[in-house]
């Protein structure tokens, strides 16, 4: 973005675990579930190379099993104190969220999230590959250039820029829902800076899902990874119930990101 306007999320990935257990790859006959645990993050919001505040994620885990199955209910709360020097348009990137998602195991074993169901087989999986395999760059000729260009990047000469976005992406990173493209557009535009910022905290958040996948990974020792595993792991409520908590809430504010990216370019 001009004069380096760029937008980092600095993970602390602070954890607190509030009745529950370590995250550790323990199978449910060695760990008794727990039905009720929050789960506390705190992360650094750089901006511009400094630190302008931080973001809270407070996760509520409730799971309640009955002869039908298992119901998790989640409800993320997301909140950013920032230093009193940070300008009101920085602090319009980084509003204060609320989210509830349902997560459902019947006894067929079959899971459900938010009312739809959910399998690997259907759903895009990832071969457990480092953190980082995938390219982030763009054009050589572009100057500034910001975001993933498989899913949402922006790239220019700080005059002319062009755009690409999808509106939601799958846990491995391929795109999903529609696409918007704009080649050619002035730095001038009424949208450039939010559009602009936007991908560059969408590029943040995406690097966070693959530390979150990868704590993960590590946690479990799982060789493929979809987002039914994730499902799982929460309904299951043991072993690295936290870690799959945080994939799949990060995985949320990456979708977030892209849709509201989507809907900037769109207007442009």
């Amino acid at each position: 973005m001009k004069n380096g306007f760029k937008t980092l999320i600095a993970s602390v990935l602070v954890f607190t675990m509030i009745g529950s257990t370590a995250l550790s790859a323990a199978s449910p006959a060695e760990e008794k579930p727990i039905n009720q645990q929050q789960f506390n993050k705190v992360n650094d919001v750089v901006f511009q190379g400094q630190k302008i505040g931080t973001q809270e994620v407070s996760i509520t885990y409730n799971r309640d099993v009955s002869s039908e199955g298992t119901t998790v209910n989640l409800h993320t709360e997301t909140t950013y104190n920032f230093e009193p020097s940070t300008s009101e348009e920085v602090r319009e990137l980084f509003k204060n969220t609320s989210k509830d998602d349902v997560i459902q195991e019947n006894k067929n074993k079959e899971y459900f999230l938010n009312g739809e169901q959910i399998t690997n087989e259907t759903s895009s999986l990832i071969q457990n590959t480092p953190v980082g395999s995938q390219s982030m760059t763009a054009p050589f000729s572009s100057k500034d250039s910001g975001g993933k260009p498989s899913l949402c990047h922006y790239y220019g000469d700080y005059s002319v820029y062009s755009y690409a976005c999808y509106s939601g992406m799958n846990l491995d990173s391929t795109a999903n829902g529609s696409h918007v493209q704009k080649n050619s557009v002035p730095f001038s535009n009424a949208y450039t800076n939010r559009a602009q910022q936007t991908i560059d905290v969408f590029g943040a958040d995406w690097m966070n899902l693959q530390a979150a996948q990868l704590a993960f990974v590590t946690a479990t020792g799982v060789a493929i990874l979809g987002i039914a595993t994730i499902i799982a792991f929460i309904a299951g409520g043991v072993g690295a119930v936290s870690a799959a908590v945080v994939v799949l809430t990060t995985f949320n504010t990456c979708n977030s990101d892209l849709e509201k990216a989507y809907g900037y370019i769109g207007q442009m």
